[in-house]
């Protein structure tokens, strides 16, 4: 006759499943705190247009509409930049004087390196401005 097996009490034979549960759960967590992280930060961008803003091929200096071509060059790293089409802007920039504009975005990163940035604002000018593009020169991976 075989040898009856004894069972764990009830109590300890559900314990499996909760603490899997937990496990898995706080995985899920730690991941998702980790995964995709953003940060809101102004860079000091200078701007070229013009002549200036013809050193790259990857688009025309004027569009179609007629608006000039406006680079603004990352401050750390000016082998990138975005590259915008308005003639408003542009206008705006000469009237200001100066040489750079305050850039603030909206940084996300995902398990620490950059993933994409959305522009929030373009210095105190009031209207929305589109990026037509970013660019790179160099063989940096990352622009920010």
């Amino acid at each position: 006759m075989p040898a009856e097996r004894s069972q764990p009490p009830a109590r300890r034979r559900n314990r499996w499943p909760l603490l899997g549960f937990v496990i898995v759960g706080l995985g899920a967590a730690l991941w998702a705190t980790y995964a995709f992280r953003t940060r809101t930060i102004t860079y000091e961008m200078t701007w070229v247009a013009g002549k200036d803003s013809e050193s790259t091929n990857l688009a025309p200096s004027v569009d179609r509409e007629g608006n000039q071509k406006i680079m603004l060059l990352f401050p750390e790293n000016h082998d990138c930049y975005l590259f915008v089409y308005s003639n408003d802007f542009l206008e705006y920039l000469k009237s200001s004087n100066r040489k750079t504009i305050p850039v603030t975005l909206r940084e996300t990163y995902s398990y620490g390196r950059p993933a994409y940035f959305e522009v929030k604002r373009f210095g105190d000018y009031p209207k929305p401005v589109d990026i037509f593009g970013l660019g790179r020169t160099g063989n940096y991976t990352y622009c920010w």
